[in-house]
C-alpha cells in the first residue's frame, strides 16, 4: 500500500471516528433536553473505551512511535501524547458522570479534544512521517484501530 492510500485511509477512518462522536453527543444533548442523558452517556464512554483509547494506544505504538525519531517532529510527539492523556482524562469523566448536563459539558469538551488533535494529525504528523519516507504500509499492517476495516 502506498503512503497515499494509507494516509486516506487514516484519514477517512478519523472522519468516521468524528461522526460517531458528534452522533453520540447529539444524544446526549436530546437525553438532557429531556432530563435523562444517562443511555446515551453510557453509549459514548462505551465508545470511547472500546474505539477511541484503543485508538489513541495504536497510534502511539505506531506512528507516533515512527514520528518521534524524526528530530523535526519529536516535540510534536509529546504534544500529541499530552493530547491523548487529556482526552483520557476526559474519557474518565464519563464513567462517573449522571447529570445530564455534566455528561453534556463532558461530550462536549471531548468533541473540542478529538477535533484538535486530529487536525494536528492529518495536517501536521502523516506529513511529516511522508516526507521523511517512512513507509506506513507495513508499520500499520492490520491496524485496525488506525485504518478502519481495510
Amino acid at each position: 500500500m502506498s503512503n497515499e492510500s494509507v494516509i486516506g485511509a487514516i484519514r477517512a477512518h478519523h472522519e468516521r471516528m468524528e461522526r460517531e462522536l458528534d452522533e453520540l453527543v447529539r444524544r446526549i444533548k436530546a437525553g438532557a433536553a429531556r432530563g435523562d442523558a444517562g443511555a446515551a452517556g453510557r453509549a459514548l464512554d462505551a465508545w470511547c473505551r472500546e474505539d477511541l483509547v484503543p485508538h489513541a494506544a495504536a497510534e502511539e505504538r505506531t506512528l507516533y512511535a515512527a514520528a518521534a525519531e524524526l528530530p523535526p517532529a519529536a516535540l510534536l510527539i509529546e504534544a500529541m501524547v499530552a493530547d491523548h492523556r487529556a482526552i483520557e482524562a476526559t474519557v474518565a469523566g464519563l464513567a462517573g458522570a449522571a447529570d445530564p448536563l455534566e455528561l453534556l459539558a463532558l461530550g462536549a469538551a471531548l468533541q473540542a479534544q478529538f477535533r484538535v488533535h486530529l487536525a494536528k494529525e492529518n495536517d501536521q504528523v502523516l506529513p511529516a512521517l511522508d516526507a521523511a519516507g517512512v513507509d506506513l504500509g507495513p508499520l500499520l499492517e492490520g491496524m485496525e484501530e488506525l485504518v478502519g476495516e481495510h
